[in-house]
């Protein structure tokens, strides 16, 4: 998933406030929740959250496709 990577990296590079954004609702919910649930990508929320904790602030926005 796009936005572990991205908020992984933002953490190497000492960035402290961000706002992820994406278009999946069902993701982003799930990162706004930090509830995993059943996902497949439950793995995934569970590592952003851990890389969360190194942020001051950090937002989760979704975005509409185009199309």
């Amino acid at each position: 998933m796009a936005a572990c990577r991205a908020i992984e990296f933002g953490s190497e590079l000492g960035i402290d406030c961000a706002i992820v954004e994406g278009d999946s609702e069902l993701v982003v919910k799930a990162l706004r929740c930090k509830d995993n649930g059943l996902t497949p990508f439950a793995h995934l929320i569970d590592d952003v959250s851990l890389f969360s904790s190194l942020f001051s602030e950090l937002s989760y926005s979704h975005i509409g496709r185009d199309g």
